[in-house]
């Protein structure tokens, strides 16, 4: 028993040697958005769209939605505008990119709104019911749909991005697409796509079941392969030719946690690799992002208590965001979250430039008006 120790113990001091050498990040600015952060993303160069709500009907949780740009180099917010061409709802949806066209795209269930990036006006719905959107492919001018959960067969729609007109359908008869079931879709190319997806039980519940589908089209069909994973999935990511997947499990002081790694699928061989990315002192969890094909990025810390029921997950000042090489899987760096806040985890966001520049967003849109926003220059 003496021995076990001493080996626990020379353990326990070899890894907090090996992550103090790590250089630690601090913040390069921290953002106070108008309202309740839904979602940010980085556009033209230095600046960030942020898509943030106020409670407009605190009866039913409706909330009113507002889009915001943030000057990177003035440091300060250029313009704030309500968006009224959103029907208030309990989420403003999510917002992305579309550089060539310099256009933002706000999905939210069945409807997909288009904006001028610069002016922030609405220059087209589009509506794609009774599908969900799932993705937007500004290279073949598509708006990508699939079938509301529970609804059979299972079918995956393609929309003009510029008409709004149906082009398209085609029936997934193999997956599973259940209410029980979160599914989160990729939209690889025209002929790709890949289904994540995970049973929608609390995280406290052990046994959750994850996988990921690979479709690929086939004449007028697509033809599917399923992979299941250990982990049940929280997030994930495309970066180069893999699938980057993070655990969703309690992230708790136990080996079995701090043991969890980033996940990384070969979308050529469908093999998974499970010992990538990792931190042997954390673990990594819930969040996980890649620039370029530079660095991957992932949330390590852990639940500092059980309030599920009240605030939800606490994060203590172990907490942080890790950044590893992405060729070598070296540990580059750590940033310290700042713990005198409470993180809901599962909620975490780590949103990545995407303009080639080594900048990243941490955001939690559950219960902040706060993101951090990271400058990786300095790690080369």
């Amino acid at each position: 028993m003496p021995m076990i120790r001493s080996v626990a113990y020379l353990t326990t001091v070899v890894l907090a040697m090996s992550t103090a050498a790590v250089p630690s990040l601090t913040p390069a600015d921290k953002l106070a958005a108008p309202g309740h952060v839904d979602d940010a993303v980085f556009a033209d160069g230095e600046q960030i769209v942020v898509l943030s709500s106020e409670t407009s009907d605190p009866a039913n949780g409706a909330r009113r939605c507002f889009l915001s740009v943030w000057s990177i180099q003035q440091k300060k917010w250029l313009l704030t505008r309500p968006m009224d061409a959103l029907p208030r709802a309990l989420s403003c949806g999510g917002i992305e990119y579309l550089p060539s066209s310099r256009r933002l795209v706000i999905t939210r269930a069945g409807v997909l709104l288009l904006l001028d990036a610069e002016t922030l006006n609405a220059e087209r719905t589009i509506s794609v019911e009774p599908y969900n959107v799932v993705g937007v492919s500004e290279e073949d001018g598509t708006v990508y749909a699939l079938s509301k959960p529970g609804y059979r067969p299972v079918t995956l729609a393609a929309f003009d991005l510029h008409t709004g007109s149906q082009a398209q359908q085609r029936e997934l008869p193999g997956l599973d697409y259940s209410l029980g079931t979160s599914t989160e879709v990729k939209i690889l190319s025209k002929n790709q796509v890949l289904f994540i997806q995970t049973e929608m039980r609390p995280i406290t519940v052990p046994g959750r079941n994850s996988a990921v589908t690979l479709c690929a089209a086939q004449q007028d069909s697509l033809v599917c392969k399923t992979m299941r994973t250990a982990i049940p999935i929280a997030s994930s990511r495309v970066s180069g030719d893999s699938l980057l997947l993070v655990s969703g499990d309690f992230a708790d002081h136990g080996s079995k946690s701090r043991n969890q790694c980033i996940e990384r699928l070969s979308l050529s061989t469908l093999q998974i690799d499970t010992q990538v990315y990792c931190r042997p002192d954390a673990g990594v969890h819930y969040s996980v992002a890649a620039i370029g094909n530079d660095f991957v990025l992932g949330y390590s810390g852990y639940g500092a208590s059980w309030g599920w029921l009240d605030d939800g997950l606490l994060v203590n000042k172990s907490s942080s965001i890790s950044i590893w090489e992405a060729k070598s899987a070296r540990l580059m760096a750590i940033a310290p979250l700042p713990h005198e806040k409470s993180f809901t985890l599962p909620a975490s966001v780590i949103r990545a430039d995407t303009s080639g520049k080594k900048r990243f967003l941490f955001y939690n849109p559950t219960e902040s008006r706060e993101i951090l926003l990271y400058d990786l220059s300095s790690l080369g």
